[in-house]
């Protein structure tokens, strides 16, 4: 059997790996990993944008990081955006102040779609992320078609996939959320 490794199995693996551990974790915990994702952009978002406009616009920072070797800065703030992201997601997730508790429906069949959907998306969420990271931009404004991936996106349907359809990816959790509420009662405390 010979197995061409590709960008198609990289990211379906992701993915798999990504749906198995949030069925491990539960519903509750998936929706809260969805929230963390969010913090995790916008914290990632907004300390790249600010070390890139306050400090690596500084000349005298540029130069003292060309004393150090130290010149890739695009590189530099991809990774630390990436790194943020990840951090602030795990850290929230595993340790967030807050709690999700999902009323259940009265089927076993409706909970379990409820739960396969939701962990679908916060996959998709936090590949496509990585992704438009890689890419050397924010979720904000976006991937440019002279991105980092050019290479990448030509060679692979599913990173296409992700790219192309990033703004579905990161508004499809809220939306779905949203509606999922109509469906539940809630009672207050």
């Amino acid at each position: 059997m010979n197995i061409e490794l590709s960008w198609d199995i990289f990211i379906v693996s992701l993915l798999i790996l990504i749906v198995v551990y949030s069925f491990i974790i539960g519903v509750n915990k998936t929706i809260k990993t969805i929230i963390a994702s969010y913090l995790g952009i916008l914290c990632a978002d907004g300390l790249g944008n600010i070390l890139d406009q306050y400090f690596l616009a500084s000349p005298k920072v540029v130069a003292g990081l060309k004393v150090f070797n130290l010149s890739g800065f695009t590189d530099s703030l991809i990774n630390l955006k990436i790194l943020i992201f990840l951090f602030v997601l795990v850290l929230i997730t595993i340790k967030g102040p807050f709690q999700v508790n999902l009323e259940k429906f009265r089927f076993a069949i409706l909970n379990a779609i409820t739960h396969a959907w939701f962990t679908f998306l916060s996959s998709a969420l936090v590949i496509s992320t990585v992704l438009v990271y890689l890419g050397g931009s924010g979720l904000i404004e976006g991937v440019s078609s002279e991105s980092n991936l050019a290479e990448i996106y030509t060679q692979s349907q599913n990173v296409r996939m992700m790219i192309d359809y990033y703004n579905f990816w990161f508004s499809l959790p809220v939306l779905s959320i949203i509606l999922f509420s109509f469906f539940t009662t809630t009672q207050e405390e």
